[in-house]
């Protein structure tokens, strides 16, 4: 660990507003104990859970981490069948727009932002250079290779390990060569590299068994052969890495029936996993990484995106009866109060417009709550204007669906239905009122949060603009 350079970045840390310096002093120490991998593809939201720390604030520690070279982040795309990286991106304009393959499984993912893509933290290497080689035995390989945030039943587990019968590393310019006995059963072989991220498949043909021999040459765009026919019986296979660094070489013998068996005995589980979504959706990331050079055709899907709008009444009134200069501070103030409930609810401010705002979250419990805290605030607001004789009315509507994240004047932004939605049934509110529409209100718990808040709903079938159906939207009030 080069301490002076970590000593220099913690300091860094503590002169932003929003990290507590006792908070930055543990995490050093935390970072200073931590062994290689403990320091690789860091999970945010376990890290808080292991070391019992804010969830909020330790997300900002790594994201503000970051901003200062203490850690590089990757967008990691996960296969669900078998819990691999896939790919490892740095920037998000390297993520694919619809779906990517996995090599071990065969099968294409989806690659929206909501749960397949992970963001991991790694410490700079000018703090310390980690001695992780994936290619130093079998444990260092899967570890590589494998997302912890997948979590498989035992038997699942021992499926995945099996499935992969031999595993050499080879060098540049080396040639190695083993020998398997092939046999006619309902497993499926195939050969190949996740670093080339491709496999070579076996099909055995029913000829007599006998001894065969095959050459493959591993080159920068994959192997020199896609398929190969066998017969069955033992064969032994040379293959020479043509590429510039070390390669891996798996052999696969993978019982299918198998794994579709555990599956559905026992589906994989994802773990708390701090996700491509949550990151976007995150403040301290997007008034951080404003501008990252984003493509102009930028389009990632996000599944399942809870999309909140304000509008304020009164505003117009107040500048014509108290002047712009109070007025302005005024309208600053109940951003303030918005500002900060997306925040402590996990949101983003994805723009303003005159006095309203858009926002997203990730779910629409923490849009729900974000909602709730808006209107707490600006009763207070209001408990001091009322004093001159003035009051401004906070109306707010959210919408849950997918949508899309695209790049609208180098920052990200979302568009689709979803966003068209949440505006319109925002523009069904009056003052301190929150309209829901029905995805957001039958979501787990929701309608006990504004329960619990003193808030009563009423149900209604109306006509929103641009919507061909009638959509069953909730009134709530007090």
């Amino acid at each position: 660990m080069n301490e002076s350079t970590l000593q220099q970045k913690l300091n860094s840390l503590t002169s932003f507003t929003k990290i507590n310096p006792a908070t930055v002093e543990k995490f050093g120490e935390i970072l200073r104990q931590a062994n290689d991998w403990e320091l690789f593809r860091v999970n945010p939201l376990s890290f808080a859970e292991k070391y019992q720390l804010d969830t909020t604030e330790t997300i900002d520690l790594f994201i503000y981490g970051a901003k200062i070279g203490l850690f590089d982040f990757a967008w990691n795309l996960i296969c669900p069948g078998c819990g691999g990286i896939e790919y490892s991106y740095h920037t998000v304009n390297e993520l694919h727009a619809d779906k990517f393959h996995c090599t071990l499984c065969q099968m294409d993912n989806s690659s929206d932002l909501d749960e397949l893509v992970e963001v991991a933290f790694t410490l700079n290497p000018t703090v310390k250079k980690l001695n992780i080689n994936p290619f130093e035995n079998r444990q260092s390989y899967t570890r590589y290779f494998r997302s912890t945030n997948m979590q498989y039943s035992a038997h699942y587990q021992n499926l995945l390990n099996d499935s992969i019968k031999l595993f050499r590393p080879v060098n540049a310019g080396q040639t190695i060569e083993f020998t398997y006995e092939l046999v006619v059963d309902q497993n499926g072989y195939s050969l190949g590299s996740l670093t080339l991220h491709q496999m070579v498949e076996i099909h055995l043909t029913s000829d007599p068994p006998t001894d065969q021999r095959v050459s493959l040459d591993a080159l920068p765009v994959g192997f020199s052969q896609q398929k190969i026919t066998l017969a069955p019986g033992k064969v032994t296979f040379q293959i020479k890495n043509l590429c510039s660094g070390t390669l891996d070489i798996m052999f696969n013998h993978a019982d299918m029936a198998g794994f579709g068996e555990a599956w559905k005995e026992s589906p994989p589980k994802l773990g708390p996993m701090f996700t491509g979504k949550m990151l976007l959706n995150n403040q301290s990331f997007r008034n951080l990484f404003r501008v990252q050079n984003l493509n102009d055709d930028l389009k990632l899907n996000v599944r399942s995106l809870t999309v909140l709008f304000t509008d304020l009444k009164g505003s117009t009134d107040l500048y014509d009866t108290t002047g712009d200069a109070f007025a302005y501070n005024l309208i600053l103030a109940h951003f303030k109060i918005l500002a900060d409930a997306v925040r402590q609810n996990s949101g983003a401010i994805i723009k303003t417009m005159g006095d309203a705002i858009m926002a997203t979250f990730s779910t629409p419990q923490e849009g729900a709550r974000a909602a709730i805290e808006m209107m707490n605030g600006m009763k207070g607001l209001n408990e001091q204007l009322k004093v001159d004789g003035h009051e401004l009315g906070l109306k707010v509507g959210l919408h849950e669906g997918a949508a899309l994240a695209v790049n609208a004047d180098e920052r990200l932004d979302y568009f689709g239905q979803t966003v068209n939605v949440s505006a319109r049934v925002q523009g069904l509110a009056k003052a301190e009122e929150i309209w829901l529409t029905d995805p957001v209100y039958q979501a787990h718990g929701v309608a006990d949060i504004f329960q619990q808040d003193g808030y009563h709903d009423d149900r209604q079938s109306v006509l929103l603009k641009g919507v061909s159906e009638a959509a069953t939207v909730y009134r709530m009030h007090r």
